[in-house]
């Protein structure tokens, strides 16, 4: 019972930090622009915008960078973090998500050198 309190009071200061960055984690003005599934599946090698939703499975992080992968009802998407002064804080507001949260994010999808289509976050 003591190690869920723990994470029950992590999880309450991380919301707290998400607050204080003035992000509200509540939000219900995010719009998606379609299913996983259906950007994956029309995805070109051309520039291609889209805004999801889903929950976070995993995250791995890489210094400067962070990679994560998203899943909605249709399918999984990875996306793509960069530590950039002109985002606007989103790298040091992304730190703060956990798995299981529920993020909506907008960006380009290109593909790594692997083929895995991927969302880089704006």
């Amino acid at each position: 019972m003591a190690h869920e309190n723990e994470l029950i009071e992590q999880r309450l200061l991380k919301l707290e930090k998400i607050k204080e960055k003035g992000a509200n984690p509540y939000t219900q003005q995010f719009r998606k622009s379609a299913d996983i599934a259906d950007v994956i599946k029309d995805f070109k090698d051309h520039e291609t915008v889209a805004s999801l939703a889903g929950r976070v499975m995993a995250v791995r992080s890489h210094g400067k960078s962070i990679f994560a992968d998203l899943v909605d009802s249709t399918g999984k998407v990875q996306i793509y973090i960069k530590k950039d002064p002109a985002a606007e804080g989103n790298f040091e507001l992304f730190e703060l998500v956990d798995i299981g949260d529920i993020i909506g994010v907008k960006g380009e999808l290109f593909k790594t050198r692997t083929g895995e289509p991927t969302v880089a976050v704006k």
